[in-house]
This record gives structure tokens, C-alpha cells and sequence, in this order.
């Protein structure tokens, strides 16, 4: 199960610039698409390294066959099995909460301070049409007073 080499090696091909190109200043749009350009290779050639070390790991090192020795085990012998993954399951579990708790927190304080800002800016906006609509009543009062 290797992966191919055409995959491993993701060679950019590019062609040579002209002579106007390298005269020409860059735009900051040609930045930023270069820059997006290289972090989706970059993020390609991340994501096929791992697809080797996990194929690496599971058929040369014998990944599959550990797994398959692990299961035939658990078939024979499932009271060890339920208790070790009970014990996996209670070390794991403070580790859970902590995780919840914190991406709790996180989630909570973000949309907090959403709302809270929501909330600022609303009350700012009526301020200001209140004040605006009280200026333009007193602004017709007048021309009416004027008229009279």
C-alpha cells in the first residue's frame, strides 16, 4: 500500500518570466494569491507526508497486524478487555473535561463578548436616531415658527 512518487514529489512547474513581468511592480493581489498559492502547496505536501507515515507506519511496521492481535484478543479474553478500556476511559476523561471546559469557556467568552458589543452598539444607534430625530423635529418647529 506506498503511495506513488508522482505524489510524494508535487513539483511546481512555472514558466519563465518575461521580460515586461520582471519590470512590471507586482500587484498586492498577485501577493496574495501567490501567498495563498504556496500555503495550499505547502499544506498539500503536509497532508501527503502524513498519508506516507500512516502508510508507513500500518504496512511496514506492522501496524495491521497489531491491531488484528489486539482484537483477537479482546475476543478472548472481553472482561479484560471492558476493564482496560474502562481504566483508558477514566484516565482519559479529566483530560476531556478540562478540554470541554475550555473550549466552553472560549465559545461563552467570544459570543459574550458578541452580544455584549451587539448590545452596545444598538443602544449607541438609538441614542443617535433619537438625537438626530429630536434635532430634525426642533429643526421643522423653527421654519414652522418662522412661517407664522
Amino acid at each position: 500500500m506506498k503511495l506513488p512518487q508522482k505524489e510524494v514529489e508535487c513539483k511546481i512547474q512555472t514558466s519563465p518570466p518575461s521580460a515586461q513581468e520582471a519590470d512590471a511592480p507586482e500587484r498586492p493581489e498577485e501577493n496574495a494569491d501567490i501567498l495563498i498559492k504556496n500555503l495550499l502547496l505547502a499544506f498539500r505536501k503536509l497532508w501527503v507526508q502524513v498519508k506516507l507515515l500512516a502508510s508507513f507506519v500500518m504496512v511496514d511496521l506492522g501496524g495491521y497486524q497489531l491491531l488484528d492481535r489486539l482484537i483477537q484478543w479482546s475476543v478472548r479474553n472481553p472482561h479484560k478487555a471492558i476493564c482496560i478500556l474502562a481504566a483508558f476511559l477514566a484516565f482519559l476523561l479529566p483530560f476531556l473535561l478540562m478540554l470541554g471546559i475550555g473550549l466552553s469557556t472560549l465559545l461563552m467568552t467570544l459570543t459574550g463578548f458578541l452580544i455584549l458589543e451587539g448590545v452596545i452598539l444598538t443602544i449607541i444607534a438609538m441614542l443617535l436616531i433619537g438625537c438626530l430625530g429630536t434635532l430634525i423635529l426642533v429643526v421643522l418647529f423653527l421654519k414652522q415658527l418662522n412661517r407664522t
